[in-house]
């Protein structure tokens, strides 16, 4: 077994004031129209000046600076009309063909390539700041939080790599336990459980990029080593050691953001399978992901194949589609029970700071956390209620079939809707 993660999608540039980057960005893009339309003169040249400046944003500035989209077309139309106007008016000055309608000309087209750009474009405006926010938003999360439904007090048991004392984490762990080594304090040798956990609890970075259940306290249960590696019975052992310890930490959801391998143990995998079949029977709603071996078609393995696990598959926010990454199974067989945003989360790394990575790690985090949101607001909350609302008001993604998205995307708002008018 190995816990699920694949390369950065997503490099976020943080390590420089935005203001800072917003103004070279402008001069970039004003710079390149300027001396665009120098070089080529007249008419032309201020054309070429405005192609210039409105790729130049749109290339450049919009990937470096935090924008929400209906920002960044107002702004690279603005910028793309300066890069027209600054050309028209150093044309001008050299050639003194057009006079004074030159700048008007290059500021027109510029207004209109500079909007076109943004809109033909939108995600070269997406920064992994935006991406983290989209992502919230597409699984209704803060609609359920300005109704004070926030995960507050519902603890959820994260079995990975361990978790770090990172500043977003720290004030929500409420236990820990390794079972692969004899350190029994809070620490991540690797660094994936510390990343699932910021997905599930916690206010993030700037306390301005919250997890999916910003209150939602955390039970770290380390069952992987350094290297990310599992044995499926110390996953087991710790199931157990959750379902035992339930009470005390108002342990209510288990996320197991891995998957197994086919040359896993078959009797140390039938003892984990077991064991979430145990959870589930008393009340702990099973969280797993489906697997990062898509597109091609594979078998479903533990955890995420056992018949109460709820089975995470990841989907790009931005079009509503499912991740190429995430796991597909075959027709007939086991597979996803529902999508959850896998790309573009703002996760914290061991040892402090945020980077942004995607799998159905992340997938299954983010469900995590919606189904800490429900847990406080209906305690009584079964895995077959969680289930059947999940399947009742997901949407379909696009042009995908059950067996790679389940029910569709995950809709917090519009489940827990549900579950109130079906009492």
């Amino acid at each position: 077994m190995k816990v699920q993660q694949i390369n950065s999608v997503l490099q976020p540039r943080l390590k420089r004031p935005l203001d800072w980057k917003q103004g070279a960005a402008d001069a970039v893009t004003v710079g390149v129209g300027s001396a665009a339309g120098a070089f080529f003169g007249t008419v032309a040249g201020a054309g070429a000046g405005v192609v210039g400046g409105a790729g130049a944003e749109s290339m450049v500035a919009s990937e470096m600076v935090l924008q929400r989209k209906d920002q960044l077309i107002a702004r690279q139309a603005a910028v793309g009309a300066v890069a027209g106007l600054s050309a028209g008016l150093t044309t001008t000055l050299i050639h003194q063909t057009l006079g004074s309608l030159e700048p008007l000309v290059g500021m027109g087209v510029g207004l209109a390539l500079g909007g076109a750009a943004a809109w033909l474009f939108p995600n070269r405006g997406k920064t992994a700041l935006d991406s983290h926010w989209d992502n919230l938003e597409s699984i209704q999360a803060p609609e359920l939080w300005k109704q004070d439904i926030t995960g507050q007090d519902v603890g959820v048991a994260v079995l990975d790599t361990g978790l770090s004392s990172h500043a977003t984490l720290k004030g929500n762990i409420v236990a820990y336990r390794s079972f692969v080594d004899d350190k029994q304090d809070v620490h991540d040798d690797h660094f994936h459980g510390t990343a699932m956990a910021g997905i599930i609890s916690g206010l993030g970075k700037e306390q301005n990029y919250p997890a999916v259940a910003p209150n939602a306290r955390l039970i770290g249960l380390k069952v992987a080593d350094d290297k990310g590696a599992l044995q499926p019975g110390k996953v087991a052992e710790a199931i157990r050691w959750a379902v035992e310890n339930r009470e005390r930490y108002n342990i209510q959801v288990l996320n197991m953001s891995f998957t197994g391998e086919e040359k896993d143990d078959p009797a140390q995998t039938a003892e984990l399978v077991k064991a979430v079949e145990e959870a589930s029977a008393r009340g702990i709603i099973v969280v797993a992901s489906a697997g990062n071996d898509g597109p091609a078609p594979s078998k479903m393995q533990a955890p995420a194949s056992a018949p109460s696990a709820i089975a995470v598959a990841s989907m790009e926010s931005h079009t509503w589609t499912l991740s190429d990454f995430s796991h597909r199974s075959p027709a007939g067989e086991a597979h996803a029970t529902v999508a959850a945003p896998g790309s573009g989360w703002l996760e914290p790394v061991t040892g402090g700071g945020y980077r942004v990575e995607g799998g159905t790690s992340h997938a299954a985090a983010a469900l995590s956390g919606v189904i800490a949101l429900w847990k406080q607001a209906k305690p009584e909350l079964t895995p077959a209620q969680a289930r059947q609302a999940i399947e009742q008001t997901s949407v379909k993604l696009n042009n995908e079939h059950p067996e790679a998205q389940g029910a569709g995307a995950v809709r917090a708002q519009a489940a827990w809707a549900w579950l109130q008018a079906n009492r």
